[in-house]
């Protein structure tokens, strides 16, 4: 992932990084994975502008309490490790390793060409779904912040314009009902894992699993080993002025039926 030009405004440089800190508290519809990236970015030329490590990690903990990638981002600035810059590098690369591999575990689990329901706007999901030449897809609209409508675009950029031939439909989260039934399955992205192998992510997640348990049909949780945390979720998490049960829900890990990360798949890569 090439780095993005990065917005500067005139007068000094702390001003400019203040600034990208500020696009990235107010991002709510990116990808969890492009706001990591984001994150690092911006980690690396905090460190080089001479700012204290630690603001930064206070900042990041604060803006998006819900994404654990962006939450290790912040542990990692506070744990004041003098080859710090070096380990953003290898976190990043990682980061844009682990899409690949997450997608190679996941054929084998799901038939060829296979018709799939998602929700939100995953990159993560999007090159699974591009690797598993997938035959159709179904993307459920999520409010507020509508990043499916993303999601369903780049879907299409990807798979109908590679010669694919397959359709990608955005639809209503009140026809799930009607869809599932003619899916092979679901496969969403995830915001947070947690040490039992609840997923925190997008609204409309949990309806979703519940659908494809009644219909039976399988559901995938994916994303990279980054968004593992050491606890449970006592309560959806709170932060950034926002009211965080409308952006998202929690899965119990036992309507998932597989977590797939970069490590492994299944639950053998979760924290006991």
């Amino acid at each position: 992932m090439s780095k993005k030009a990065r917005p500067t405004q005139p007068g000094s440089r702390e001003s400019g990084l203040d600034a990208r800190l500020q696009l990235l508290r107010n991002d709510h519809s990116s990808p969890s994975l492009t706001l990591a990236h984001e994150a690092i970015d911006l980690a690396e030329d905090w460190l080089k502008a001479g700012s204290h490590p630690k603001r930064l990690a206070r900042e990041l903990l604060s803006m998006h309490p819900g994404l654990a990638v962006i939450v290790n981002v912040a542990r990692l600035l506070e744990e004041e490790d003098p080859d710090v810059v070096r380990s953003l590098d290898r976190l990043r690369e990682s980061l844009r390793e682990g899409k690949a591999c997450i997608a190679a575990r996941l054929t084998g689990q799901v038939p060829p060409h296979p018709t799939i329901i998602t929700l939100s706007n995953s990159s993560t999901v999007c090159e699974a779904l591009f690797h598993l030449r997938a035959h159709g897809v179904y993307v459920v609209e999520s409010r507020p912040v509508s990043e499916s409508l993303q999601m369903a675009e780049r879907l299409r950029d990807r798979l109908v314009l590679a010669g694919e031939g397959a359709a990608v439909h955005l639809i209503e989260a009140n026809t799930i009902g009607n869809v599932v039934p003619q899916v092979d399955c679901a496969i969403v992205g995830v915001d947070t894992i947690s040490r039992s192998g609840a997923v925190l992510h997008k609204v409309g997640t949990l309806p979703l699993a519940l659908c494809c348990r009644h219909f039976r049909k399988p559901f995938y949780a994916i994303g990279h080993s980054l968004k593992q945390i050491d606890h449970d979720f006592d309560e959806l998490p709170s932060g950034n002025g926002v009211l965080e049960t409308q952006i998202f829900d929690i899965t119990p890990r036992d309507l998932i039926t597989q977590i797939i990360t970069e490590r492994n798949t299944g639950s053998g890569d979760l924290p006991a």
